[in-house]
């Protein structure tokens, strides 16, 4: 009769503590061999505590010479050749640079254009009109000597050979004022202004040089008075153009034109005046 274990209705036919094998009517027990040494898996180590290993100190060494081999530059490619690695990208540019240039360069030719107008005036050669030039200043015309040393000789004087030349040439330069100027700021009326200033001047300037007899010194003063209205009046004109105000133009030339209109009837009574009221007496040496 065996002394084993159970035997097993079905399943493995070792037995659960591995010392018993079923031979199919009793166990057998199985044989185990004592080894010299006993087997890794039975021997249990305790671990140890940690103990703090202090790392020796690194001593630098020299290379060894013989470790290094001399390197021929013939077969490496240099630095400058090489190629960057795949993983370097070239910068792109961004073309920041090139506005900067053009910038630059279109600030130079302004530069060099300001310093060339400042000696030679370029907008001459510019295709288009061009402004009128400056009016010459007025010269007063040739005056006849005085041939008798009468007032009425004087006064004839006056109004036949001082008074005619310079009435016509300003006669001439009224005319397109009168003709061309009006409420709106143009250049044609601009221009007309410009000439007949001068001649207005020259003409009360001819006046005050000569003197005049006693007999016609009424209608000359009345003549006189309407020039200076002339004058003030063109001279009212050209501010509202500096100015740029058509509201300046329009009384500027309402005061002209009414002085303006009364010239030739000034004019024209100086002669009858004359000879109501002259004497034709000689007198002096």
């Amino acid at each position: 009769m065996s002394t084993g274990p159970t035997p097993p209705q079905s399943g493995p036919l070792l037995s659960p503590d591995g010392k018993w094998v079923w031979d199919g009517t009793q166990w057998q027990p199985i044989a185990h061999r004592e080894t010299l040494f006993p087997s890794w898996q039975a021997i249990t180590v305790e671990p140890a505590a940690p103990v703090a290993v202090q790392a020796p100190p690194r001593v630098a060494t020299a290379p060894t010479p013989a470790l290094f081999q001399p390197i021929d530059p013939a077969l490496f490619p240099s630095a400058q050749e090489a190629a960057p690695p795949p993983w370097r990208r070239e910068a792109k540019g961004t073309g920041v640079n090139w506005y900067l240039y053009f910038i630059a360069g279109v600030m130079g030719i302004v530069i060099i254009l300001v310093v060339l107008n400042s000696v030679f005036p370029l907008w001459l050669y510019l295709p288009g009109p061009k402004p009128a030039d400056a009016p010459a200043a007025a010269k007063a015309s040739p005056i006849p000597p005085v041939a008798h040393r009468s007032d009425f000789a004087r006064a004839d004087h006056f109004v036949s050979g001082v008074l005619p030349p310079q009435m016509a040439t300003l006669t001439q330069d009224l005319t397109p004022v009168s003709q061309s100027c009006n409420r709106q700021l143009t250049i044609i009326c601009q221009n007309d202004i410009s000439t007949a200033r001068p001649e207005v001047k020259t003409v009360l300037s001819v006046m005050d040089a000569n003197p005049v007899p006693q007999c016609i010194a009424a209608p000359v003063a009345k003549l006189r008075a309407d020039l200076a209205t002339i004058d003030a009046a063109l001279t009212a004109a050209d501010k509202a153009y500096n100015d740029n105000q058509a509201s300046e133009l329009v009384p500027a030339i309402a005061t002209y034109s009414r002085a303006a209109s009364h010239l030739g009837a000034d004019v024209t009574a100086l002669t009858p005046t004359m000879k109501a009221t002259c004497d034709p007496t000689v007198t002096g040496p």
